[in-house]
């Protein structure tokens, strides 16, 4: 998920390899346990540049409760042509 803020959403074919881009740091702290249910992850775009994005991440579990959260640094590649 952090990725895909970073890069503006998952690849256009899911079968493809993504090569937009690289990590350059994920840092997570677990904070709860999920044994059951559905897990919801939200990725936010919180700064960067041209080619370096900053991203928070949190997963929580239906109910709400925080099971992780989480930051990185993403490179971006630019496009040839």
């Amino acid at each position: 998920a952090g990725g895909y803020a970073a890069l503006g959403g998952p690849p256009k074919d899911p079968d493809a390899v993504d090569g937009r881009g690289v990590t350059l740091s994920l840092t997570v702290n677990y904070l709860g346990t999920a044994r059951e249910g559905t897990l919801k992850v939200t990725a936010t775009r919180t700064g960067g540049g041209k080619s370096v994005a900053f991203v928070t991440i949190r997963c929580e579990d239906d109910k709400g409760n925080p099971i992780a959260e989480g930051v990185g640094t993403f490179r971006r590649f630019q496009r040839e042509g």
